[in-house]
C-alpha cells in the first residue's frame, strides 16, 4: 500500500504508510511469539511462561532463511483450518459446561475497558491477514475480494466461539480461556494446532517485514543469500525482544491495533478523498463508485470513516489500550518471569 501511495500522492505519503505497515506487522509478529509462550502452559507447567517463549521463539528463527511468502501458500490454509478447530472447540465445550447460578454477564465495568475491548475490534479477523497478505503480493487486483471473502468466512467463527465463552463463563472469563477449560486431549490438540498456527502466521507477518529492511539495506536484489540473512536477523532479533518485555498479550494485541492499525483504516480514506477530489481525475477512474453511489457519497463516507476512527480508535481506544498497558507493566513488571501463571497447588 505504500508504494502505491507514494506513486499517488507522493514520498512523504509513501514514507507515513510505511511506517504504520511496519509498525502493525511488527508489532503482530511479536505477539505471535507471546502467544506461544502463554498457551504452550497450559499442557506443560514445567518451564515459566517467559522460558518458553524464549525456547518457541527462538524456532521462529527459521523463517529468516525461508526465500519468500511463495513456500507459505499451503501452510497458510493449514493455519486457517487449525484457527477453525480451535474456534469450533471452545464455542462447543463452553456450550457444554454448565452455567452457575449466580453468573452474571455486566462488562464492561468502566469506560477504560470498554474502549480497550473497542481496540480489539479494530483487529477483528485478524486471522485472515495471512491469506490476504499472500494474494495481495502476489496478485494485487484481486485483494479486495480476497480481503472480502475472507472477512465473511473468518467472522462467523470467531464470533461463534468469542459469544459462546461469555455466555458460559460471563464476567467470570478469565486471562485464557485455556486455562478455563477441562483438559482433555481434544483442549490439547486445540493447543498444539494453535503452537503451530503462531509459526505460520509469524512467518507470514515477518517476511514484508524482511522485505522493507532489505531494500533499507540495499540487497533485496542481491544473489547473496546470506547478506539477505544477515540483515535479517536483527528483526527477529527485535521481535523476540519485545515479546519477551511485554508478555501481555491481550493488552498488547488491543495497543497495536489502535495505535497502528488505526491508521491503516485512516489513511487509505483520506488518500481516496484527495486522489478523486477534482472531477477530472474522477472521470479518469479506473473504478467507479460501487453500487451507482456518487462521488460525493462516497467521501462523506470516507470522512465519516476518518473522523470516527481518529477520534473513537486513535483517540479514546489508544488511551485506554495505552492506560492498561502501563498499569499490568507496573503490576507484573517487564520480562515478567510468568505472567498471570496461576500458583502452584492452586
Amino acid at each position: 500500500m505504500h508504494e502505491v501511495l507514494g506513486g499517488l500522492l507522493g514520498r512523504r505519503w509513501e514514507t507515513i504508510t510505511l511506517i504504520f505497515n511496519f509498525g502493525i506487522m511488527f508489532s503482530f509478529a511479536a505477539i505471535q511469539m507471546v502467544a506461544v509462550g502463554n498457551i504452550v502452559y497450559y499442557i506443560n507447567d514445567k518451564l515459566e511462561r517467559r522460558t518458553w517463549t524464549l525456547v518457541l521463539g527462538s524456532c521462529f528463527a527459521t523463517t529468516v532463511f525461508i526465500p519468500s511468502l511463495r513456500n507459505y501458500r499451503m501452510w497458510s490454509f493449514a493455519g486457517l483450518v487449525m484457527i477453525v478447530y480451535t474456534a469450533l472447540y471452545m464455542a462447543f465445550a463452553s456450550l457444554a459446561i454448565h452455567q452457575d447460578d449466580d453468573l452474571r454477564h455486566t462488562a464492561p465495568h468502566s469506560i477504560r475497558s470498554y474502549f480497550n475491548g473497542f481496540a480489539s475490534t479494530i483487529i477483528f479477523g485478524a486471522h485472515a491477514i495471512p491469506v490476504e497478505l499472500m494474494d495481495a503480493m502476489w496478485q494485487p487486483s484481486k485483494y479486495k475480494l480476497t480481503s472480502l471473502y475472507s472477512d465473511l468466512f473468518m467472522t462467523p467463527v470467531v464470533l461463534f466461539s468469542i459469544i459462546s465463552v461469555y455466555w458460559a463463563f460471563g464476567d467470570n472469563v478469565q486471562y485464557n480461556v485455556f486455562s478455563m477449560l477441562p483438559r482433555t486431549k481434544f483442549r490439547d490438540a486445540a493447543v498444539v494446532l494453535m503452537l503451530l498456527h503462531q509459526l505460520i502466521q509469524y512467518g507470514i507477518l515477518s517476511q514484508p517485514l524482511y522485505i522493507i529492511v532489505e531494500k533499507w539495506f540495499k540487497v533485496h536484489q542481491s544473489p547473496s543469500y546470506w547478506k539477505k540473512t544477515l540483515v535479517r536477523t536483527p528483526v527477529f532479533m527485535a521481535s523476540l525482544l519485545v515479546a519477551i518485555m511485554f508478555p501481555f498479550y491481550g493488552t498488547l494485541s488491543s495497543a497495536a491495533g489502535s495505535i497502528f492499525m488505526t491508521w491503516l483504516y485512516v489513511i487509505p480514506c483520506a488518500a481516496s478523498v484527495l486522489v478523486y477530489w477534482t472531477s477530472k481525475s474522477q472521470k479518469n477512474a479506473i473504478e467507479q463508485p460501487p453500487f451507482g453511489m456518487s462521488w460525493l457519497s462516497l467521501h462523506c463516507m470516507n470522512l465519516g470513516a476518518i473522523l470516527w476512527m481518529a477520534i473513537m480508535a486513535g483517540g479514546f481506544a489508544t488511551w485506554a489500550s495505552i492506560s492498561v498497558l502501563r498499569n499490568q507493566a507496573h503490576e507484573f513488571g517487564l520480562f515478567a518471569k510468568c505472567y498471570r501463571c496461576p500458583r502452584r497447588g492452586s
